[in-house]
């Protein structure tokens, strides 16, 4: 995984916690974590990417 990807995740994540978004902060968790997911929860992660300003950084399923 690009550095600055998981620099990115792992923002997103720290954002996700505080805003108590806990069920999308564990979606980015488990990826970071390299665990396999879903096709839905790539769009969610990828949604959360888009609203935060960083399309490139969009995750494949």
């Amino acid at each position: 995984m690009c550095i600055k990807r998981k620099v990115v995740l792992m923002a997103l994540h720290s954002h996700l916690v505080k805003t108590q978004n806990y069920n999308w902060a564990q979606l980015v968790l488990w990826y970071l974590q390299g665990r396999r997911l879903n096709t839905w929860q790539v769009l969610v992660i990828n949604l959360a990417l888009d609203i935060a300003g960083f399309k490139e950084y969009k995750i494949n399923g």
